[in-house]
Parts: structure tokens; C-alpha cells; sequence
């Protein structure tokens, strides 16, 4: 990460950041791009994250940066605390569902924080929504769940799976208000754990369908997976041994098969 001139501070380059290569790529849902297409979030060696897009087409044309989320961190943390790498580091990333027009980019650090950036597209910027923290290593892995409209509390859910360096796995529960256009965490359960050893893949099964309104999630870790559901503050899942050749996430058919076994 290029530092800046202002001593103790860093600052990732927009234009060439990508040199060093890329850790993760994550798109946009549908929707947020111009004519209702798709941006994409980079996630560089160098731990800057910036969005992309097509100022033409998509296509056949150049994809160029819009907006510079590691910029927007660095200023977040400048104001509320002392800067360091851990925080400033980002792990990964994950673009949440569209709720509405507004869809919100979630960057997990070194530090064990994760930060939630409503992105708003028309015209493109981020703001800071959120905050969760309290993860007891660094954020490996963030993943959305498709989200579900409450037509009682006029409020939209959805889930974030997240996993650490140190081997934990925790489903956030997340909550958009439309009134007031912010995200924040209302909930969090552990997932218990059988291996000390870190997940190796967690995701939704979102493409699957839903059971009462809520994903399953799939976090593997070793020569086992556990399929996970969480309803409130209830949690139930299943143990599963993972074929000797491969793992779970490499293999649609086993996915669906366990879904429709335990769930």
C-alpha cells in the first residue's frame, strides 16, 4: 500500500493499484450499474479495495475505478482512532443484496473489524453505515444472503457469514431500515465447532431455495462441513464428512443432496 506525504498515514492507489494483482473480486448485485447492470469491487494484494466500471460498454470497452473504499476507511479511522495497518488492511469483501436502491459493501480487516459502506449509485458514493467488531482474529471470508421484507416492521433482513483467522465461524443477523436508509447488525451466533483449524469456504445456499424464509449456510473446515440455519436466536445444523478428493463447495450435487437431507 503507497503511503501518503502526512506522516502515519497510508493511502492505496487508485489508478495502479492492481500492480501488485488481485486477492478477490466481488460483484454488485444487478441493478447498481448504469442501465441496470453490474459493478465489480476489487479487493488488491495491497489490501485497497476500489470499485469498477464501465463508462461504456461493458462489454468490449475498459473498466475504470469509480470509487476509492479504501480512501473512505482510512478517513473513517482517522477520526475515531489511531491509524493502523491492521485496521486499514482489508481481508475481504462481500456485496450485500440490493435493498431497494441501496446496496451495501461490507470489508472485513486485520483487525477483527468489519465495516458496512451503504453505496448509493445514482450518483455513485459511500458512506459508513456500520460497525461490527469483536471478532477475535482477522476476517478471512464474508458472504450475503439473499435478503426477506418484514411487512409488519416495514424492515428488510438478511444474514452475513463471517469467519476468522483463528478458526471461529458467526452468522450476523443484518437489518435495513428504509426510512432511514441504514444497515445495522441486530444479532450474532457462534457457530460451534468441532476443528480449531480455519474455514476453509463458507456460503449461502441461496441458489437452492430457502427453508422458513431463511438460507442455509455451508462452512467447511477439514474433512468436515456443517450446515447451518439460524432462526432468531436458535441455531441448528449438521455435521457432514466431506469426500477424500474434495471438498463441499466444489460440488453442487453433494450441496443439494445435504440440503435436502437435513433441511
Amino acid at each position: 500500500m503507497a503511503k501518503s506525504s502526512k506522516p502515519g498515514s497510508w493511502r492505496p492507489r487508485s489508478a495502479d493499484f492492481l500492480e501488485d494483482g488481485v486477492r478477490m473480486a466481488c460483484w454488485s448485485p444487478l441493478g447498481v450499474g448504469r442501465f441496470g447492470g453490474t459493478l465489480i469491487a476489487i479487493l488488491s494484494i495491497s489490501h485497497g479495495v476500489v470499485v469498477y466500471h464501465p463508462p461504456g460498454d461493458p462489454f468490449s470497452g475498459d473498466w475504470v475505478p469509480l470509487l476509492d473504499i479504501s480512501d473512505s476507511l482510512l478517513e473513517h479511522f482517522e477520526r475515531t482512532s489511531q491509524v493502523t495497518l491492521d485496521k486499514i488492511e482489508t481481508m475481504c469483501i462481500s456485496w450485500s443484496p440490493l435493498f431497494e436502491e441501496i446496496s451495501f459493501i461490507s470489508c472485513g480487516n486485520k483487525e477483527g473489524t468489519i465495516t458496512h459502506w451503504r453505496f448509493v449509485p445514482r450518483p455513485s458514493s459511500v458512506t459508513l453505515s456500520c460497525v461490527s467488531t469483536g471478532f477475535g482474529g482477522w476476517i478471512t471470508s464474508l458472504r450475503w444472503s439473499k435478503h426477506s421484507f418484514d411487512d409488519v416492521t416495514r424492515t428488510s433482513h438478511a444474514q452475513l457469514l463471517v469467519s476468522t483467522s483463528d478458526g471461529s465461524s458467526f452468522v450476523l443477523a443484518m437489518t435495513f431500515e428504509p426510512a432511514t436508509g441504514e444497515l445495522k447488525e441486530t444479532g450474532r451466533i457462534l457457530i460451534p465447532t468441532k476443528s480449531s483449524s480455519p474455514p476453509g469456504s463458507v456460503s449461502f445456499l441461496d441458489r437452492f431455495g430457502t427453508y422458513d424464509h431463511v438460507s442455509p449456510a455451508i462452512v467447511t473446515k477439514g474433512p468436515c462441513a456443517q450446515i447451518v440455519t439460524v432462526h432468531g436466536d436458535i441455531l441448528s445444523e449438521a455435521h457432514v464428512a466431506l469426500p477424500a478428493n474434495g471438498g463441499v463447495a466444489d460440488r453442487p450435487s453433494a450441496a443439494i443432496l445435504m440440503t435436502h437431507e437435513y433441511f
